[in-house]
């Protein structure tokens, strides 16, 4: 008699990154890959950019909006409308923003930004039942923020950190 085990595995999400900058490429590849439950490339050049979005079937793209060209701009945007395709996440400066990213990305981050941060905001993106509330709205008057253990009272600006 033969004793079979079946494992189920399950898929992981594929994520492409694209940051010019090399050592902040590695930063956010080891830090995503550290989680091992994304499968991420990521590129610092333009061109295999281009050929990773037409080899790979990929759930979220993080670009950093600062390093696109006009003509990148133009080929990412004309991806994320022929596909449908609505999780890309950007990060840029404050001073950077401009209606043309707003029309290429889901969600985007001010640089500077945490990864934890980074982290949340792709979480949320592949999996809205992920999302974290980063404030509970108890009455009209106070505000729990979870993460941070505070009860916040809106009318008189007490806060009262709680403990386990």
């Amino acid at each position: 008699m033969f004793n079979l085990k079946v494992k189920m595995v399950k898929e992981k999400n594929t994520i492409i990154i694209y940051e010019k900058e090399s050592k902040l490429n590695r930063i956010l590849e080891e830090q995503i890959s550290k989680l091992d439950i994304y499968e991420v490339y990521s590129t610092t050049n333009p061109k295999k950019l281009l050929e990773l979005l037409e080899k790979i079937k990929f759930n979220a793209l993080i670009l950093n909006l600062n390093d696109l060209n006009q003509e990148l701009k133009i080929i990412i945007q004309n991806y994320v409308l022929k596909r449908n395709f609505n999780y890309v996440l950007g990060y840029c400066d404050e001073n950077s923003l401009d209606i043309e990213i707003n029309d290429i990305t889901t969600k985007i981050l001010k640089k500077p930004f945490k990864i934890k941060n980074l982290l949340n905001e792709l979480a949320t993106l592949l999996n809205p039942k992920f999302s974290e509330k980063k404030e509970i709205f108890i009455t009209d008057h106070l505000k729990f923020l979870p993460f941070q253990r505070v009860l916040y009272n809106l009318q008189t600006d007490n806060k009262e950190h709680l403990t386990e």
